[in-house]
């Protein structure tokens, strides 16, 4: 028996107090009708049984001091109503469940209650509201099944791509057709191996508009080791891609322009000149090279 087992005016049963014990992280006690705690049995998967030591005859109010909400379940439970009540107590939480016991005129003469340490549940749960928040909030992302079939879609990624649910399609529905076949096969080799990928995909919204996006997919597995899911975390870079083409473009500007420049004081004649402008077109503004002098040089004549 617990060190912590002690009786009053109620017995807890050998068999009870066991499987408590053994199997659940909880205390079970019991309150009389004036509140008082008449016993207390604590698990031993209680992280912290020392803190019920004192419960044994001390008044509920005492204990549950500042649990407002404890403190209405056992006056519910006097009134002969089953409660169920969640507690946080010294830092850890707890599912409290009170069960009238009626006395001999039928009234609830006392209480016998079991509280479960749901600490860790409840910290579970926290950690996947935040992570929900942060999936929901954050960049467009993507869960599709083994198969490869849609689950879930964060509505940034609805707002980009002007879908009003993409749930049981597959990510093809966005293809616009532009990436070769071999980098699709080496994105499904590698995941489908169990390693994220990470790469650059030319996707198309419902309008036609292309999307340049940088992904990251990554396969989940489940507790036996095989792979469940597949979570796709895409940024959309097409503003960048268009300021880096843009920047591109001017750069090449201003080398045909400074090139143009030099051949302009070292030509001694036209067609010099032109030839070695044609020759910067082709060169470095990237034009083709059936501009070249050779087609028109009978057009230029000398001043």
């Amino acid at each position: 028996m617990s060190p912590y087992l002690k009786h009053a005016e109620m017995e807890i049963t050998p068999s009870q107090a066991g499987a408590l014990l053994t199997h659940v992280p909880a205390i079970l006690w019991g309150i009389d009708y004036d509140r008082v705690i008449a016993h207390a049995v604590v698990s031993a998967k209680i992280e912290s049984p020392s803190a019920c030591e004192d419960w044994v005859g001390a008044k509920a109010n005492t204990i549950f001091s500042g649990c407002d909400s404890t403190l209405q379940a056992l006056q519910l439970a006097l009134a002969g109503k089953q409660v169920t009540v969640t507690t946080r107590l010294k830092g850890r939480w707890y599912e409290t469940s009170l069960t009238p016991e009626a006395g001999p005129e039928g009234l609830a003469h006392h209480a016998s209650t079991i509280s479960i340490d749901i600490t860790v549940h409840q910290a579970n749960q926290t950690q996947l509201q935040i992570l929900s928040q942060v999936v929901e909030q954050g960049p467009a992302a993507i869960i599709t099944d083994a198969q490869g079939y849609i689950e879930y879609v964060n509505p940034t990624l609805t707002r980009r791509m002007g879908y009003s649910t993409l749930l049981g399609q597959t990510p093809r529905i966005t293809k616009a057709n532009k990436t070769p076949a071999l980098l699709y096969q080496q994105l499904w080799q590698t995941i489908k191996a169990g390693k994220p990928w990470r790469g650059k995909l030319l996707n198309r919204a419902k309008g036609g508009r292309e999307v340049h996006e940088n992904q990251t997919i990554a396969p989940i597995k489940n507790s036996t080791g095989e792979i469940s899911h597949f979570v796709s975390i895409k940024e959309d870079v097409s503003e960048l891609r268009r300021s880096e083409i843009k920047l591109r473009r001017y750069n090449r500007m201003l080398r045909i322009h400074s090139g143009y420049n030099q051949a302009l004081l070292h030509s001694e004649t036209e067609e010099q000149l032109f030839d070695q402008a044609c020759r910067l077109l082709t060169k470095i503004g990237e034009y083709p090279d059936h501009h070249r002098p050779g087609r028109f040089a009978g057009t230029v004549r000398s001043g």
